[in-house]
């Protein structure tokens, strides 16, 4: 009789157990979904505010021509570009260092070399492919010492220490086999991030965003892509006004990234090498949400109630910009400053 109740008790167990197993599935595979759901709408809100903004036949173009650089960079080996397209491969040889952030009074980390572009938003042909154009010297003498270098900021070199001392205190036990795996790890993971940066790096390249050294191409951010792109889609870009606000925006970012400290970018070898690049990066997007949410809600209050230009609103203590103005009223009708 106890040995049925035994058996009885661990069915029960054994059931209650795939019941908690399969919630816990049907929960991650919620929580999977709700971000898929997300990451989607994210995307679909980006597209459709770039066609509010840009004119849909601009957002379409660039889309393609960041497809196709993608697709492009994928397979760069095959176009003789660097092998493995390592954009650390500069930092490690002792001469040319496209990648240098480091201040200096001749040495701007973001200077521009300008570049002719027909289209902002056409792809490079392989003929000019700013990685074919780096020095020769750039492809040899690999620099090992130097790769270990500036990993060692934020990983320690272990496979330095010979074996490995077994004798610790933690609760779990463990073996130089264990460690061999880690290391091995360790490279794996050293790899997969080189290999997204140098695609990253060589995408950015063919969208003309990056120069040939590989540095922040300011002027096509202030220059060329004003004048190669049809502003009549656009919904402000005709405007000087708007356009200045863009162009003081992403000097602004060109100088913020420019006198970051370097001490903050030397703490990890990614931000080492590309720090300063991040820093305008994302500094621009900003700038380019800004300044498209206020073109809009210029544009929808000018539909709403429409527009009088002799009008003095600096009398009432508000901006003289129209976009700005827009921006503020937008706020104070949904409720509030916020």
């Amino acid at each position: 009789m106890g040995n049925l109740c035994s058996a009885g008790e661990g069915k029960a167990a054994l059931a209650m157990m795939k019941l908690v197993l399969l919630s816990l599935v049907s929960l991650a595979a919620v929580q999977s979904s709700s971000e898929l759901a997300k990451k989607i709408h994210r995307d679909i809100t980006k597209y459709n505010n770039d066609v509010a903004c840009w004119g849909k036949q601009n957002a379409i173009m660039f889309r393609i021509g960041l497809i196709q650089a993608a697709e492009q960079c994928a397979s760069s080996p095959s176009q003789n570009l660097l092998k493995p397209v390592n954009p650390f491969l500069a930092v490690l040889t002792p001469t040319n260092n496209p990648f240098q952030t480091l201040p200096a009074h001749s040495n701007n980390p973001f200077q521009t070399i300008p570049a002719p572009a027909n289209n902002p938003f056409q792809t490079l042909p392989a003929a000019s492919n700013p990685f074919q154009e780096l020095p020769q010297q750039i492809r040899q003498g690999f620099n090992a010492q130097k790769w270990n270098k500036l990993w060692s900021t934020v990983f320690a070199q272990p496979s330095s220490r010979g074996k490995r001392d077994t004798s610790t205190n933690g609760l779990l036990e463990t073996d130089e086999e264990d460690f061999q795996e880690f290391l091995e790890d360790l490279a794996e993971f050293k790899e997969d991030m080189t290999t997204k940066m140098s695609n990253l790096t060589c995408v950015l390249s063919k969208m003309k965003m990056l120069d040939s050294n590989l540095q922040v191409n300011l002027k096509a951010y202030t220059h060329d892509f004003w004048t190669e792109t049809d502003l009549s889609q656009t919904l402000a870009g005709s405007d000087p006004i708007w356009r200045n606000m863009m162009i003081s925006g992403y000097k602004d970012c060109y100088s913020v990234a420019q006198s970051w400290p370097q001490e903050t970018l030397d703490t990890n070898p990614m931000t080492k090498v590309f720090g300063r690049h991040m820093v305008f990066f994302k500094c621009a997007k900003k700038v380019e949400a800004k300044c498209c949410m206020e073109a809009q809600a210029n544009d929808w209050l000018n539909n709403l109630y429409g527009e009088d230009p002799s009008y003095d609103y600096a009398q009432h203590g508000l901006p003289s910009n129209r976009y700005e103005r827009a921006a503020l009223a937008v706020k104070v009708m949904a409720g509030g400053c916020y």
